[in-house]
This record gives C-alpha cells, structure tokens and sequence, in this order.
C-alpha cells in the first residue's frame, strides 16, 4: 500500500477510535457515578442531562455534520503533509 493510503487510513482510524473512547469514558462515568451517588443526587443529575439534552436536540443535526466534517478535514488536512 503506498504512504497516503496508509495516513489515510491511519487518520480514519484516529477517529473513529476517540469516538469510541469518549464513548467507553462517558459509559464508565456513568456506572462509577450510579455506583456512589446516593438515588436523590443521581435523579437531579438525570434530570440535568435531560434538560440538556432536550436543549441541544434542536441543533443536534447540524452539531453532528460539523463534527463529520471536522473529522474529515483531519484526514484529508494530514495527506497533504
């Protein structure tokens, strides 16, 4: 395989790879947090995420596409090198 495709593939693999360890380091989180909180504090926190939540779904959408194209800049920025 030549060098381009191999960085190519190397920076797709950096990205889906911290997508799946924000994903492990949020689902660890939530599992050490449900552990030790008492139930009253882990309700508040649920109802927290949940307006968040409910705060950003509008612009979930387009959050998500910058997010895509961000990672694509990332791979196609370190071919150019």
């Amino acid at each position: 395989m030549p060098t381009n495709t191999l960085l190519i593939l190397g920076r797709t693999l950096t990205v889906l790879g911290g997508l799946v360890l924000l994903g492990v380091v949020v689902r660890l989180s939530v599992a050490v947090l449900e552990a030790t909180l008492p139930p009253v504090l882990m309700n508040g926190l649920a109802a927290g995420f949940a307006t968040l939540v409910s705060i950003l779904n509008p612009a979930m959408g387009s959050l998500m596409a910058l997010f895509i194209i961000v990672g694509l800049c990332y791979i196609a920025l370190g071919r150019r090198r």
